[in-house]
């Protein structure tokens, strides 16, 4: 088995090219959708790809500042994106 890094993962998952959504309810207000994929990595890889490797897969062009190497996390309750 080839293994892939958590960062490539988690660009592909939001791309869409792996994880479908599978919608397990809905109403006129809204719906509730669920994703599932397994990550060949440890949870320490997979959050650091996730959390600390942020421009690694978050778009530039959605950023002011056009580099989303300045991105970052703050990954704790109420913490800023």
């Amino acid at each position: 088995m080839t293994r892939t890094s958590p960062a490539r993962v988690i660009i592909a998952c939001a791309l869409g090219n792996i994880a479908e959504g599978e919608v397990i309810d809905a109403g006129p207000v809204g719906f509730s959708l669920t994703n599932e994929v397994t990550i060949d990595a440890s949870r320490p890889e997979v959050w650091r790809a996730a959390v600390d490797e942020v421009g690694l897969w978050w778009s530039s062009a959605h950023t002011i500042s056009g580099d989303a190497r300045k991105m970052s996390i703050d990954a704790r309750p109420q913490g800023c994106f």
